[in-house]
């Protein structure tokens, strides 16, 4: 619920089908008469492909997770994936929330369908009824299918109902598609076998059938009958006019309405509700055309989209290109100002700022976080600035689109399969142009963002390996370059005092000779291990020569201290590894002023001159200890 207002979440894909556009319009007016708010959670493909992004699309319906929905209805005839269906079956359960399915029977679930069989068997009691056929014929789809299989079974129980005698001939299999139907018929004109009416299983088959009749000569209806089933809009458009049966998508949308309340009081938790669709008579049986259609404003407009689509097609093109080579996400909301992108708005998962994050691995955990990056709001166009938004309240604003009455229909965003977060359009009308653009606006910015996450990463992955190669692989101190780098940007320019710290390996040949190289390996990396241990965290730390490190210190240290700390270190590092050799050191440190003038290799060779004085005064006084 959101404030007083329950919230339905209706899962579907291809929101820009006819079909679906229907449902949403109807649901959504009989969904603002009982004060609910319908979510349209929606994938731009039907998922029966499972490619590289049907994983991606489907995690819109991570949203079910939110505890402001109250209900569920899921029209899985657009849903292909079986998994995807059962992953919402899963979230409605561990949320408690009902759930109701229309388009389809579930077993233990509430269900609304469009009884198929007794509107198709209402077609054939028409074509037998009022223009009694003395030849019928049946054009059925595709042998051994579920759909075939009922309506050959509805069409031979009408005719035993008016006891007209039923044979395999009088039955062609066209596919549900318009060539195979095409050739079918032709195999009746060829044997001279022309019914005087015929059936067909769909509205497809059914423009076929009367194009092809009227190819060969024979005249619709005055020759031979032909009807369709279904009432997609295709049959406006020949000549004459389909008749058909037609599935009221608002009948459908008054029932769901209906059982609602009983639903969610949990009165009725399973059961199965039919709506008949209604039979559409036009000019193909016979009968008078009942619609008032009017086929040139629908060509026009049809052309005016197509037009429109170009352009902005065109338009979004361009805003691609221009995100992509966008640095900052700040620069991609800007891009996006002034466009043909309109009545909507898109978050992003923070992994998608995230430029250290790879682009193309999804995160584990919630596809989309606790906490999303609003990059776009069109209500809010001229003063917008991209905000940090919690992802609990799904998106700004939401209590004030549906007091609009606005149909709101999310679609995630994903590229290569990666979730990156879900667009929210928010329509004033069910104009069906707005809804053809859903996917041509999720594919533009899948494509945008998906290009800004890459260019961004390899921009980060360049920054990575040129700060990987100022490192030594041994110790991890800086390597000579990039200690060069870092002393000049530093101490460029600045008169202070530094300090420097010599350490130089005691008997690395000796160790290297007598135990191997991999020991001799570990006693370098250990002696880099206790300068930093002994140095100031801010100290430039580089291995200069084999054996030899330095330190560089911003200001004057306690030089004593620094001894101490890095011999304890080696003492400790000894007594844990236990080796026959010991690990030392000569430590060496001097300060001077003014680091400015002294370059790099200047301070390298005074360093390498004390450190030789060092081991010089060191070698003697381990003789002179030894003469004692």
């Amino acid at each position: 619920m959101l404030g007083n207002r329950k919230i339905a979440a209706l899962c579907l894909s291809k929101v820009q089908n006819s079909v679906c556009n229907q449902l949403v319009a109807a649901l959504n007016e009989c969904m603002k008469k009982i004060n609910f708010g319908l979510m349209v959670l929606n994938t731009c493909s039907d998922l029966y492909h499972q490619g590289v992004v049907s994983a991606g699309e489907a995690s819109i319906f991570e949203l079910l997770n939110n505890d402001i929905i109250d209900i569920i209805i899921i029209y899985e005839e657009q849903l292909k994936q079986e998994n995807v269906v059962g992953s919402i079956l899963k979230r409605a359960s561990q949320n408690n929330v009902p759930v109701i399915f229309i388009g389809e029977k579930h077993d233990g679930y509430v269900n609304i369908t469009f009884d198929y069989e007794a509107g198709f068997a209402e077609m054939v009691r028409h074509v037998i009824n009022v223009h009694n056929p003395e030849k019928i014929h049946y054009m059925n789809g595709m042998r051994n299918n579920d759909f075939s299989e009922n309506r050959l079974n509805v069409f031979k129980s009408v005719l035993e109902e008016y006891n007209i005698p039923f044979s395999d001939d009088m039955v062609s299999y066209g596919d549900f598609w318009s060539g195979p139907a095409r050739e079918a018929i032709i195999k009746l004109i060829e044997i001279d076998n022309i019914p005087d009416a015929v059936i067909c299983a769909n509205d497809a088959m059914a423009i076929s059938v009367a194009n092809t009749f009227k190819d060969y000569g024979y005249k619709v209806p005055d020759d031979v009958i032909v009807t369709g089933f279904d009432g997609i809009e295709d049959i406006y458009y020949v000549e004459p006019r389909i008749t058909s049966s037609m599935c009221s998508y608002s009948d459908l949308a008054e029932q769901v309405t209906d059982i609602i309340p009983d639903v969610l009081s949990r009165t009725l938790t399973e059961g199965s509700f039919y709506v008949v669709p209604k039979l559409q008579l036009m000019q193909s049986c016979g009968c008078s055309d009942e619609v008032g259609f009017n086929v040139s404003q629908a060509l026009n407009t049809r052309g005016n989209a197509l037009n429109r689509y170009l352009g902005e097609e065109r338009v979004l093109a361009e805003i691609s290109a221009k995100i992509q080579s966008c640095g900052t996400i700040e620069q991609v909301s800007e891009s996006l100002k002034r466009s043909v992108i309109y009545d909507m708005c898109f978050m992003l998962t923070m992994d998608c700022i995230d430029e250290t994050i790879n682009p193309l691995i999804a995160q584990v955990g919630s596809k989309f976080g606790d906490t999303l990056y609003v990059v776009m709001d069109t209500d809010y166009i001229d003063n917008f600035t991209p905000y940090k938004f919690p992802a609990k309240d799904i998106v700004p604003n939401l209590g004030e689109l549906f007091d609009k009455g606005c149909a709101v229909i999310f679609t995630a965003l994903n590229f290569l399969d990666v979730p990156l977060g879900y667009a929210c359009f928010h329509y004033y009308n069910y104009d069906i142009q707005q809804y053809n653009k859903i996917p041509q606006t999720v594919t533009a910015l899948n494509n945008a963002i998906g290009g800004f996450r890459n260019m961004r990463h390899q921009h980060y992955l360049r920054e990575q390996i040129e700060e990987m190669y100022k490192f030594d692989t041994l110790t991890g101190l800086y390597n000579r370059g990039g200690f060069a780098k870092a002393y000049k940007n530093l101490f460029q320019n600045k008169n202070t005092l530094v300090t420097v710290v010599l350490a130089d390996l005691d008997g690395l040949k000796f160790i290297n000779d007598c135990y191997g190289h991999g020991e001799g390996d570990l006693a370098i990396a250990t002696v880099a291990a206790a300068l930093r241990h002994a140095c100031p965290p801010q100290a430039l730390c580089v291995r200069f020569g084999g054996d030899e490190m330095l330190a560089v210190i911003d200001g004057e240290c306690d030089q004593l201290s620094i001894k101490e700390r890095l011999n304890s270190f080696l003492e400790a590092r000894n007594s844990e590894f236990g080796k026959p050799y010991e690990i030392s050191a000569s430590v060496g440190i001097y300060a001077y002023k003014n680091p400015g003038e002294l370059d790099f290799e200047e301070l390298i060779k005074t360093s390498d001159k004390l450190m030789y004085e060092e081991k010089q005064l060191k070698k003697k006084l381990r003789e002179k200890n030894m003469q004692k």
